[in-house]
């Protein structure tokens, strides 16, 4: 539930000033590397990379 909570707010664009880790505190991920591997083997990709490809399609 967490990983899907950081989904919405990485393409959010009312968090767009916040950064990858900053959002994966706002979730409750400890440390980066926890919300890393969290995301990456729900997903199948990166934050970054998840909100770049999401921001480029919106435009």
């Amino acid at each position: 539930y967490r990983v899907k909570d950081a989904l919405h707010l990485l393409t959010d664009k009312r968090y767009a000033d916040k950064n990858v880790e900053e959002i994966s505190a706002m979730v409750g991920f400890a440390n980066r590397q926890s919300f890393y591997a969290a995301f990456y083997k729900n997903v199948g990709e990166t934050p970054n990379g998840y909100r770049k490809r999401h921001i480029e399609n919106k435009k």
